[in-house]
């Protein structure tokens, strides 16, 4: 799908919630949220030829861990960001921030083998 599409839609969904909240506001959360699982699923569709393509550069290099972990992190940054941006929508400020906060917790969570490993590989290195 083409950036042009993409913005276009953006666009429609745009003008038809400006128009809905006119006429009905409690129809606009609902509206908003078909919109967003819109643009999430056209993300995923979009994104799946990209993960594909990264794993197979990652398993021909060599470093298969790292790339996973860098793969889970960049998953969980962007769920976590859509999901806050999303609760920032629907005014709900304080949740937005905990999902940030557990998602930069869970990333930390995520690194903590490799950063051991780093940490013994120095440790071998400064014991040369």
């Amino acid at each position: 799908m083409s950036a042009v599409k993409i913005c276009g839609a953006g666009l429609l969904c745009l003008v038809t919630l400006l128009c809905v909240r006119n006429l009905r506001e409690s129809f606009a959360p609902l509206l908003r949220f078909a919109a967003s699982l819109l643009f999430i699923g056209t993300l995923i569709g979009m994104i799946s030829p990209l993960v594909v393509f990264g794993k197979s550069i990652i398993d021909k290099s060599g470093i298969s861990e790292y790339g996973e972990v860098i793969f889970k992190a960049l998953g969980i940054a962007y769920l976590t960001h859509i999901t806050s941006g999303i609760c920032r929508d629907c005014g709900e400020t304080s949740i937005a921030s905990g999902v940030e906060n557990v998602g930069r917790i869970e990333i930390l969570l995520l690194a903590l083998p490799l950063f051991e490993e780093i940490l013994s590989l120095v440790g071998v290195m400064l014991s040369w």
